[in-house]
Parts: structure tokens; sequence; C-alpha cells
């Protein structure tokens, strides 16, 4: 008999988070629509890092709310690796795709190089990477290193590479500061535990985000390989801007192509 399980974190699994629990119902009652005789029990929540559970002994394994993984990077990583050690490709999610979108280095670094061959609307968020563990900076090659895009920073933000919810983000202000005081906050931020151990990536804040005077942070969501809606903070945006659909899309369809997945977001 088929047995799935949905990973999630400790936290999550002894307050019984409701989420879980209605993705469990809602997929066993999908197997059944399917005329699939599947009985609840053989869907089960698990902590991921509960070293008692051998993965091997599940047909798939849905990653639902694993959000403690960015504290635990080499352990989540081995973890993932372990699920399909055994030749058996059973993580719903598509573990390449997971992997590689972990440290957010791997995807931005692979986009710009994609996207600098192509001629099309729209460009990433310039993004300046620093190694684990790296304490020195130059503020003068960062500062050059935006210009080059075109993007003229007046507030920093700085972050780890592997992170979630915004855990150990600082913002440095740059106007009306000396070059000495901008590059000791910087490597400050650079000593924080996350960053520390992960590395950083600095970009230049956009405004228009946080205070939605143009536009807001639009996240687009692709299934069967079709856009399929939209999620926007602040709210209060009726549409998408011009020419991001099509800048998404081609994001969207390189991955779908080179992974072979189709839902993206």
């Amino acid at each position: 008999m088929m047995r799935i399980a949905i990973a999630t974190e400790q936290e999550y699994l002894e307050k019984g988070w409701k989420e879980d629990n209605v993705l469990r119902i809602k997929l066993v009652s999908l197997l059944r629509n399917e005329g699939i005789s599947f009985p609840e029990s053989n869907v089960v929540i698990i902590d991921w890092r509960d070293r008692l559970i051998n993965p091997h002994t599940f047909n798939a394994i849905f990653i639902s709310s694993t959000w403690n993984a960015v504290d635990f990077p080499n352990e989540f990583l081995e973890w993932l690796n372990n699920c399909e050690s055994d030749g058996t490709a059973r993580i719903i999610n598509c573990s390449e795709i997971i992997a590689k979108a972990f440290d957010k280095k791997n995807y931005f670094q692979e986009l710009a190089s994609v996207l600098d061959k192509q001629n099309i609307r729209g460009k990433l968020i310039p993004t300046y990477f620093t190694s684990p563990a790296y304490q020195g900076v130059s503020l003068t090659e960062i500062r050059s290193f935006f210009k080059k895009s075109d993007f003229e920073a007046k507030e920093l933000v700085l972050k780890p590479r592997i992170s979630a919810d915004g855990k150990d983000l600082s913002r440095i202000k740059l106007d009306g500061r000396s070059d000495d005081a901008i590059e000791a906050e910087i490597i400050q931020a650079l000593k924080k535990t996350k960053v520390k151990s992960s590395g950083g990536m600095i970009q230049p804040l956009i405004d228009t985000i946080e205070t939605g005077s143009d536009h807001g942070e639009y996240q687009l969501l692709f299934l069967n390989g079709k856009f399929s809606h939209a999620n926007v903070k602040p709210p209060g945006f009726e549409k998408l801007p011009d020419g991001m659909n099509e800048f998404s899309e081609f994001i969207a369809d390189y991955f779908f192509k080179k992974y072979n997945s189709g839902h993206v977001s």
C-alpha cells in the first residue's frame, strides 16, 4: 500500500499546523476521487529532522513547511539527498529545484547569465554576493558594481544567501555618512550568524516596493507551465505592470525546460 509523507518541522508538527492538516485531507480526497482506495492513516505529517524516520519507507514526500531548514542548511541538503539516495524520485516538489534555490546565489547568477544574452524587457536587481565568514568589504567596489547595472543605491539591504522571513536582514543608509561608517556597519552586518555561515547578498533598496507608490512586490505562480495567479504586497494593485508577465514567463519557461517541472513561483 502506498505511503505519503508531508514534511514539516517539529514546531508545526507539535502545534498541528492547520495548512498541513488541510493538505493531508485534500490529498486523500483527491486520490479517492481518482478511484484509488487510500486510508487516511497512510498520509502522515513528519518532522524532517526526525532521524528515526526513514524516508525510503514512503512512496512520495511533499515538502511543505520546513521553514527551519535555513537554520540547518547542511543538514537539510543532506536529508534532501538521502530521501532519494536509493534512486527513487519521491520528492514531489522536485529536489533538484529545491537544492538549487536554497542558496540564492545559485539561481541569481544563473539567471543573470541567461538574461544577459536575451533581448527582453526587464532585469534582475543587481546583487553583490559575499562568501561565508567574509569580513572585508569595499564600499567603492559595491557602488561601482551597482552603477554598472544602472542602479544608484541610496540605501543597501544586506541579508543571508540562505534565509527566510527576513531573518538577519540589515538596512544600511548611505546618504550623509562617511565611507568608513558605512563600511563598519556592513562588516558588522556580515558578522550576523546566518550571514556569516552562508554568505551575504547586498542589494540596493527598491523603495517603491515598500511604499507602493508606483508598484509593489509581485509573486507570480505558474502551474502546469502556465501563469496561474499573482500575489502582491502592499495590496491594492489590480493589474501587473507592463512587461512583467512577459519577463516572468521567460524565466519560468527557462526553469520548466531545464528541470522538466511545470510548477514554479
